[in-house]
């Protein structure tokens, strides 16, 4: 190989490793966390079902068999779509379910969390967190 030929070889390799950092970088820096919002989560099994209307946390009161829908209102304050996730910590994780979402810009909407009791569920009370992370959308 000429020394010319070895300097656009040089260049070549430099672009393309220069490429793939950016491209990593932006990857990364794409899926970052935006914010992240701790609620806690009480629910009581018993002989009666209830409603807590209490905005700080969420609490569910259920009989065995049956279960009970929140919904939290959540406002995408970006000029970009956000997806939102849930994490559940606790020993009420296997009683909560939700759905992933996705808002558009600007949009406000509202993610169900539902709580189920199995019929042979044992009187007693369960609690945790729920962790919201929100995500930009890609």
């Amino acid at each position: 190989m000429t020394k010319r030929e070895n300097s656009y070889l040089a260049l070549a390799i430099i672009l393309l490793v220069v490429s793939l950092v950016s491209f990593l970088l932006s990857f990364f820096m794409e899926n970052q966390d935006l914010e992240k919002k701790e609620i806690n989560a009480k629910l009581v099994v018993a002989n009666i079902s209830g409603i807590d209307l209490n905005r700080e946390n969420i609490s569910f009161m259920l009989i065995p068999g049956t279960s009970q829908n929140r919904n939290l209102i959540i406002t995408n304050n970006h000029d970009f779509s956000v997806r939102i996730f849930f994490k559940i910590y606790g020993n009420i994780s296997r009683f909560l379910s939700f759905e992933d979402s996705v808002l558009f810009p600007f949009e406000t909407g509202k993610i169900g969390i539902i709580a189920s009791v199995p019929f042979n569920e044992s009187y007693g009370e369960y609690a945790g967190r729920i962790i919201v992370i929100t995500k930009k959308s890609i």
